[in-house]
């Protein structure tokens, strides 16, 4: 048989992408995971000048934290001084009786199979959005799914007008993330010192007087209010978030999330390009475009506002920075300069660094979810939480039924048709679950795939098996699905087992096709190897045609990376390997 590549260098090759893909689906479940990753802190938690977004911990009070059925264990009942391991250095602190250590928490992502949840089940929640337009929040929600690329959870609505949002268990603790309200804005916070009770306010170009009457209420140009109370001065709102005798603390707000969006660049760049690290930070950066009307309140709030030099550079910037905050969480401070006070700002970075890069990817795509989906008209309510169990296993069974039905077919055709010689199905079916478990390997890791394409298209050209202009249109079809599948989330749900299940069909038709055009009258036609390769790309060849297409329609993406996968391993592997074993049994 002709070709560069020997037999057995094939046989070898295909060996070690077993033994490979083996590791790669395996090692994931005989490593034990160690710590979890901290998501969100509660406002009023303890222990948070020791804990912050993106910190791990593997252990508190001596307990080991693996998962948060650890951590809720742990956590019941505790208070007092209690040890931690943070980020894998010893720390202490005190949780007072009537606190507790309110954190979100996400298991440590290992490599390995992503289950979906029509097979492996989850969690399901089900929200109530009361008097809003429930698909007005399924369209936000599924917005802020997007973002956070929680490839493997569903959200739809039910019956009697809920929301339910069900979730594979790696994604169980962005859901949190996704239902929140998503109130963004952007404030300016101004302190007014008090003598006697007595200040003023300067806004612009006025000064207003300020009087506190006692602790609680504040009285501005005769006119009294709270804590909390909110009016407008020069068509802005003002807020004010805090009265005491010797200050007074004021928010003007800016802008809002609807008077953001996110400019071109950003659309067309991935997320973890955006987050660069910077001596022992991260900083997260994201251009956005101000609306009419918050260009013009940005003029407003910052014109008059009290400057002052940093003394390392030299440079002149407003006292108070331009806070950005969702639901009243401060996200990032953003200084401003003194050249830009009192002007109309049509684009603003928003920018803010972090000690871990969890914690930054966590800020920056909290930032990008609310500016593109807006905020919820509603806070949801949580009106239940459940396991849910896969209740339609018919693909499981079907993916059963099928590889058994190929394996009986095949001994009953080739025993049939060539007696002793049909034992030829025993390397055809274990070449066949190695083409499975060649699949699997990369499910379990999508750069895995990309290796196997571009194995199998470097063996066949130096096997002098791509002819003609068929065989690099196929190559280059092919190599767009590989960059597509290695920027994908991969998950083995239905679609998943539908395509190799498609995939196993036309594996074995395939070997029994070469079967019968190499064996005639029980010998090995050597003649007829180069012809059917010539067929077999030119099949390979239209479905490239087919399946780039459809690479991209939501539901069949899993089907055709399977299928994918294993038509290019069969087809450039596994078939001229088992073509030569064809050659040896007849001999």
């Amino acid at each position: 048989m002709p070709g560069r590549i020997t037999n057995n260098s094939r046989l070898i090759s295909l060996i070690g992408l077993i033994g490979l893909a083996l590791i790669i689906i395996l090692y994931p479940y005989a490593v034990r995971s160690n710590g979890v990753i901290v998501t969100s802190i509660g406002e009023k938690s303890a222990c948070k000048e020791i804990i912050s977004v993106g910190s791990k911990i593997t252990e508190i009070a001596g307990h080991a934290i693996n998962n948060a059925n650890d951590l809720e264990q742990v956590l019941r009942g505790l208070t007092g001084t209690i040890t931690l391991t943070v980020d894998n250095n010893p720390r202490s602190c005190k949780i007072p009786e009537n606190m507790t250590l309110d954190l979100t928490i996400t298991n440590i992502k290992k490599t390995g199979f992503k289950v979906g949840v029509d097979l492996g089940g989850g969690m399901s929640y089900v929200f109530k959005a009361e008097n809003a337009s429930v698909s007005r929040v399924l369209d936000i929600l599924k917005t802020r799914a997007k973002v956070y690329d929680l490839f493997n959870t569903k959200i739809d609505a039910t019956d009697n007008n809920l929301i339910n949002v069900i979730s594979g268990a790696e994604e169980e603790n962005s859901i949190k993330l996704i239902t929140e309200r998503g109130i963004l804005e952007g404030k300016i916070k101004q302190t007014v010192s008090l003598k006697e009770e007595k200040g003023k306010f300067t806004f612009g170009d006025k000064t207003y007087d300020i009087l506190i009457k006692n602790n609680k209420t504040i009285s501005i140009n005769k006119t009294d209010y709270l804590a909390g109370n909110e009016f407008y001065l020069n068509g802005l709102s003002v807020k004010i978030q805090s009265i005491s005798g010797n200050s007074t603390v004021f928010e003007i707000k800016i802008f809002d999330e609807n008077d953001l969006t996110l400019a071109e660049d950003v659309a067309r760049t991935s997320t973890n390009r955006r987050i660069v690290k910077q001596d022992n930070y991260y900083i997260f950066a994201i251009n956005t475009i101000l609306s009419k009307v918050a260009s013009g309140n940005f003029a407003k709030a910052t014109k008059g506002q009290e400057s002052v030099i940093n003394p390392s550079t030299g440079e002149s910037f407003l006292k108070n920075p331009l806070i950005i905050s969702i639901d009243d969480r401060t996200i990032t401070e953003i200084p401003i300069t003194s050249a830009e006070a009192g002007k109309e700002k049509t684009e603003l970075m928003i920018w803010g660094y972090r000690s871990t890069m969890e914690a930054a990817t966590g800020d920056m795509l909290k930032l990008l979810s609310t500016i593109n989906s807006k905020r919820l008209p509603v806070e949801l309510t949580l009106v239940e939480t459940k396991s849910v169990t896969n209740s339609d296993n018919s693909s499981i069974k079907m993916f059963i039924y099928v590889g058994v039905a190929l394996s009986a077919l095949s001994f009953i055709l080739l025993f049939a048709k060539y007696r002793k010689k049909g034992v030829i199905v025993f390397p055809l079916i274990l070449i066949s679950v190695g083409e499975i478990v060649l699949i699997l390997g990369a499910m379990s890791l999508e750069w895995f795939a990309v290796l196997l394409f571009l194995f199998c298209f470097g063996l066949a050209a130096l096997n002098g098996e791509i002819r003609g202009w068929i065989g690099w249109i196929t190559i280059i079809l092919f190599l767009t699905l590989s960059v597509g599948i290695a920027m994908s989330k991969w998950i083995i749900d239905k679609y998943s087992l539908y395509g190799l299940i498609a995939f196993m069909v036309f594996s074995f038709s395939q070997s029994l096709y070469m079967t019968f055009g190499l064996l005639k009258n029980g010998t090995f036609a050597q003649t007829e190897y180069k012809n059917l390769v010539y067929k077999f790309w030119f099949v390979f060849g239209i479905a490239g045609l087919i399946l780039t297409p459809l690479f991209f329609i939501g539901i069949l993406k899993d089907f055709v990376m399977t299928f994918a996968i294993g038509i290019i391993v069969s087809t450039a592997l596994t078939k001229p390997l088992y073509s030569n074993i064809l050659e040896k049994i007849t001999k």
